[in-house]
């Protein structure tokens, strides 16, 4: 897999780090943080396509390992 590929979400969105992006894809976030990280990803499309496709995923715990 080319390395560009695996640091997706480290160029997603400068203001939401790359753990709680993690964290709200494994579905480990409180409702109202959750609200903060969707709020965010409205405002850069790339990141709200990356966000979707890496969703997809159905083991979870398996996203850690890919990025």
């Amino acid at each position: 897999m080319p390395d560009n590929l695996k640091d997706i979400l480290s160029h997603l969105a400068t203001d939401i780090d790359q753990d709680t992006l993690l964290l709200y894809l494994q579905d480990k976030l409180s409702d109202e943080k959750k609200h903060e990280v969707e709020k965010k990803l409205l405002n850069n499309e790339f990141a709200s396509d990356a966000m979707e496709g890496l969703q997809q995923f159905k083991d979870k715990q398996k996203i850690a390992y890919m990025v």
